[in-house]
């Protein structure tokens, strides 16, 4: 059934990119569709939680909370810091992600403030 999700072929999430889109799967693998130019829609094995896709690229968090990112990196976009997250969210030419300690990390591109965080 397309619909169970106990089933390993049902999706769990999805995210929509510029001109490629990712899912996981309830068995924790990330799948992608459409281009691929820059690598956004080849996917390292692993179990992920979330996934999150950008313009040029994709990000992923795996179940023990690090961030594995794919695709272009121009800006650095694609490469994270250490630490252990809860969620991310891949932009144009940044990518931020929230720590599980609550805090926000951002990488990549900072033209306009945009990977600066407020102090909350």
């Amino acid at each position: 059934d397309d619909n169970d999700p106990t089933d390993a072929n049902c999706w769990m999430s999805a995210s929509a990119g510029w001109f490629h889109t990712c899912g996981v799967t309830t068995s924790g693998s990330v799948e992608c569709w459409g281009d691929d130019e820059y690598g956004q829609s080849s996917p390292p094995s692993g179990t992920f939680a979330t996934v999150s896709a950008g313009w040029h690229h994709t990000c992923g968090v795996t179940t023990s909370g690090s961030v594995e990112c794919w695709g272009r990196d121009h800006y650095g976009q694609s490469s994270p810091p250490s630490g252990t997250f809860a969620t991310v969210s891949a932009g144009l030419h940044h990518t931020c992600g929230v720590t599980t300690s609550g805090s926000v990390e951002c990488w990549g591109a900072n033209s306009y403030g945009q990977s600066t965080p407020p102090e909350l």
